[in-house]
């Protein structure tokens, strides 16, 4: 299996993200990322380049991005409807691009089987919110199964 942990500093996400150019992954079947902060916008030019990716872990740092929520691509990453079966979210402090990323996966994961969000936030109100939203999502596969711990 091939497989690459990335550990992302900080300086790596702070240009904008018309400067992000990630080199093809094309064989990467297995990705985990350490990130300082969130960037839905980045995590998707990533997966652009990784066409086979199967699993994606994404450890969250406990920072906000400090860079506005862009837009979504215009393309789908081929990974997502293709080969992209298992996402899991650590760190999930329930920001917006936090949130507008897993509604974008679910919606768009043609052969998603699992998604496990691991929420730090201590307000069970908020968990409750997220779980409901997503848990609302159209998804793309009927055989995703939502895990919220």
């Amino acid at each position: 299996m091939t497989s690459l942990l990335l550990v992302v500093y900080k300086q790596w996400l702070l240009g904008g993200p018309t400067d992000l150019h990630f080199p093809e992954f094309r064989h990467l079947l297995h990705l985990e990322l350490i990130l300082p902060w969130f960037n839905s916008y980045s995590l998707l030019s990533l997966l652009q380049t990784c066409h086979l990716l199967q699993v994606l872990i994404i450890q969250n740092g406990k920072d906000q991005s400090p860079l506005p929520i862009c837009a979504t691509q215009p393309s789908v990453p081929s990974c997502l409807v293709s080969h992209l079966a298992s996402i899991e979210l650590k760190g999930y402090r329930g920001f917006p691009d936090e949130l507008l990323f897993a509604e974008y996966v679910l919606q768009k994961g043609l052969v998603l089987k699992t998604m496990i969000i691991v929420d730090t936030s201590v307000d069970p109100n908020k968990k409750f919110d997220t779980l409901r939203r997503l848990s609302n999502v159209p998804r793309a596969s009927a055989n995703c199964q939502l895990t919220f711990n």
